[in-house]
């Protein structure tokens, strides 16, 4: 793989973040904004995640995201609780 095609394919990858408030329990779902999506981002995130228990991460294929299915995720992700079934029922995105 080429680096024109590596950079293509890692701008195709959405880092999506579930955020919960400590003092509300409101639940923010939004993309996270990055250059590149890489293995060093995804181990930088999960490391965080782990520290800050507010904060899980996701990915998915930019295509996915900016489809219908981008609302099917944000709906499933905006719940209080989301288990790990649910996010295999709707499919395509994957917990960091």
């Amino acid at each position: 793989m080429n680096d024109t095609q590596k950079s293509k394919t890692e701008r195709d990858i959405v880092v999506i973040c579930r955020e919960v408030n400590r003092r509300t329990g409101e639940v923010a779902v939004y993309e996270v904004k990055t250059g590149i999506v890489n293995d060093q981002l995804i181990a930088k995130l999960s490391i965080r995640s782990r520290y800050n228990p507010e904060l899980r991460y996701f990915v998915t294929p930019r295509i996915r995201w900016e489809s219908k299915w981008g609302d099917d995720y944000k709906a499933i992700l905006n719940r209080r609780e989301v288990t790990p079934e649910a996010i295999k029922l709707i499919g395509g995105i994957l917990e960091i």
